[in-house]
């Protein structure tokens, strides 16, 4: 009875249990474990933020409170990510000079 417990706790109907397979069973339980650990993750997102937003003094990083392991990038993917990082500056700079420029127009 523990097989059609855990079924039925993970949400599932219980008529559904009957006619099916143990791979069945299995696929739809690795599913469901899937499911909350991604409710899990969505949890502990909001809590991380929730207690950042007061200030608090000593907070892990988001990775880290969430278990996730650091991605790790090699030098090309460095050098794209800077890349678009600095497009994105260099758009910044000219709208601020477009604006400077037009207010010393106007004076």
């Amino acid at each position: 009875m523990d097989l059609f417990s855990d079924f039925c706790s993970a949400g599932f109907q219980p008529s559904e249990f009957w006619p099916m397979t143990l791979l069945e069973y299995r696929a739809c339980m690795a599913g469901a474990e899937a499911r909350a650990d991604r409710e899990v993750k969505r949890m502990r997102w909001a809590v991380w933020h929730v207690a950042v937003l007061p200030g608090v003094k000593k907070i892990p990083g988001l990775r880290e409170f969430l278990g996730e392991p650091p991605v790790r990038q090699d030098a090309e993917q460095m050098q794209a990510i800077m890349g678009q990082w600095k497009s994105v500056i260099d758009q910044a700079n000219a709208a601020n000079q477009a604006a400077n420029q037009k207010e010393q127009v106007e004076e």
